[in-house]
């Protein structure tokens, strides 16, 4: 039994243990002797390449959450199902041992080759397991978990009026009366009813003997991306995860079908940012345009596209599934997220922005030369404001442009991380096949500063001096920082996580120590034991 609690960082959960928010975590290190183990979750520092390493043992699967496929003029974003399923299905034949192959999951990212796959973008709602039920089996179903679907009906209903009260309260602070709007349906269905959904169909999977489950919390990180990962608003949600937590473990007991250990870890942290747009009165994609049509010898203005703007707000609710609910969250997504745009001038460059977080994609479908690429680069540090670009030169070398600087990554991997960084080699690595990743942009824009205890950033300007997100949120991740790669796994203390590469654990080793226990044990014979005593 493998649990995530999407976005909460090692050191969030120690400050959540220490002020009694989550008591039946804090049950399991005291009573039941867990341990709680750092983790490096990986660069780009994402759930789909987290669950990628987890599912599939493989690094840097996808270079963000939002990428422009190699193959394709459209950008993607990671909640997209046909996008998904193209990247899973290349997972796959990479593969040959999918981690859950022959159990379950919920609310994951992908599949990880789960037989029954429920509340994924690839497979929307219950699964085909339940939708294909008959009615008999569905109402026995929903007679026998009677008491958790009137729970679950009731603490919507608490939240709803929660939610509405902080709308309230974001009007009085200044917030946008949309952002505030749309936010109230996206903390009732994904921090409640998703959570309440996937709770009792593990306890279902659990009776039935399933031989691994997963399941994604996805709570605390939808409000951390609002209001900030140490805000009390994430953390409220972790009590209702750590009780959902406290029922599973129980089920767990209570089973006699099969023993069950139950695994708890996060994919990767977040950390507080200021949004660009924010920051500097424009989107970062309309401030990179500018910069190409002012360095680059075009004829005419280049046309460009981005899926900035508000962030994930309500995309996960989809992952529900039902037809009447993606007909009613796509009006609304459309109503609530429609802004007038320009006409697009149909011309032959082209610059795409996926700028989703604190690192920026930046792609180009014409040829540049390094110098091309360093001047551009140097640009957008200068005259937009992010901290770094990197950028590989003609011969592969991953170059990073600072304001006033530029050097091979190789040379000085702590320049780019801080000196104050954990794990800047383990970085380092990552970020080798992050460049190379045949789906990177031709540049890559971080608006991350480097932790060097204190020290500014080159850039004088002070609304440069901040951690930036390229959308709408007060907390971010995909990026490199110590907040965001400092991930947990909170394990038994008979199971041992060490780190095969590099100073720290990361999710690949979480991956093989649950693949060496899921093989199958020899009973020993007895004839062996009476030799051996």
């Amino acid at each position: 039994m493998i649990l995530q609690i999407d976005g909460l960082s090692h050191s969030e959960l120690k400050k959540a243990l220490a002020s009694g928010e989550m008591p039946f975590l804090q049950r399991l290190v005291e009573s039941e002797h867990y341990q709680l183990h750092p983790l490096y979750s990986g660069v780009p520092s994402t759930t789909p390449a987290a669950q990628g390493e987890l599912f599939y043992g493989l690094k840097t699967v996808v270079p963000g959450f939002n990428f422009k496929p190699h193959d394709s003029d459209q950008l993607v974003r990671m909640f997209e199902p046909a996008a998904v399923t193209a990247v899973e299905t290349r997972l796959q034949s990479q593969c040959p041992q999918a981690l859950l192959a022959r159990g379950s999951c919920y609310a994951d990212n992908f599949s990880g080759g789960a037989a029954e796959p429920h509340f994924c973008p690839s497979s929307l709602g219950w699964g085909s397991a339940l939708r294909d039920a008959r009615p008999m089996i569905l109402l026995t179903l929903i007679v026998s978990h009677l008491y958790s679907f009137v729970r679950c009906i009731a603490l919507m209903l608490i939240e709803v009026v929660l939610a509405i009260v902080d709308f309230t309260r974001g009007l009085f602070f200044g917030n946008n009366f949309w952002a505030e709007l749309k936010f109230i349906p996206s903390r009732v269905l994904i921090v409640i009813l998703l959570r309440e959904l996937a709770t009792i169909g593990i306890k279902i999977d659990i009776a039935r003997g399933l031989p691994i489950i997963h399941a994604n919390f996805l709570g605390y990180d939808e409000q951390a991306h609002r209001r900030g990962p140490s805000s009390l608003f994430a953390h409220w949600t972790l009590r209702g995860i750590d009780d959902a937590i406290a029922r599973i473990w129980r089920a767990t007991q209570r089973t006699s079908r099969r023993r069950y250990d139950l695994w708890i870890y996060s994919d990767h942290g977040q950390e507080d940012v200021t949004p660009y747009q924010r920051a500097f009165s424009t989107s970062f994609a309309e401030a990179a345009c500018e910069v190409f049509e002012k360095h680059l010898d075009c004829d005419c203005d280049i046309d460009c596209q981005t899926t900035a703007g508000s962030g994930i707000q309500l995309e996960r609710i989809r992952m529900l599934g039902g037809k009447l609910t993606q007909a009613v969250f796509a009006r609304l997504l459309a109503n609530l997220n429609h802004k007038p745009q320009p006409p697009q001038i149909q011309s032959n460059a082209r610059l795409s922005v996926a700028s989703l977080g604190p690192v920026a994609q930046l792609y180009f479908n014409q040829p540049l030369s390094t110098f091309q690429r360093s001047t551009l680069a140097r640009a957008l540090c200068i005259e937009t404001g992010v901290a770094a670009v990197l950028f590989l030169n003609s011969r592969g070398v991953i170059r990073v442009r600072r304001p006033h600087s530029e050097y091979n990554l190789h040379e000085n991997p702590a320049a780019l991380v801080g000196t104050e960084h954990p794990w800047p080699e383990m970085v380092y690595q990552d970020l080798k096949r992050l460049c190379a990743h045949p789906d990177a942009g031709v540049l890559i824009a971080c608006g991350q500063h480097p932790q060097n205890g204190g020290h500014q950033p080159e850039n004088p300007d002070n609304s440069a001096k901040m951690s930036l997100s390229f959308a709408l949120e007060n907390g971010a991740h995909g990026g490199w920082s110590s907040a965001q790669i400092d991930a947990f796994a909170l394990l038994p203390n008979d199971i041992t996580l060490q780190a095969q590469s590099g100073d720290c654990a990361r999710i690949l080793d979480l991956r093989c120590i649950a693949l060496d226990f899921l093989k199958p044990r020899k009973t020993p014979d007895l004839k062996d034991l009476a030799c051996s005593n």
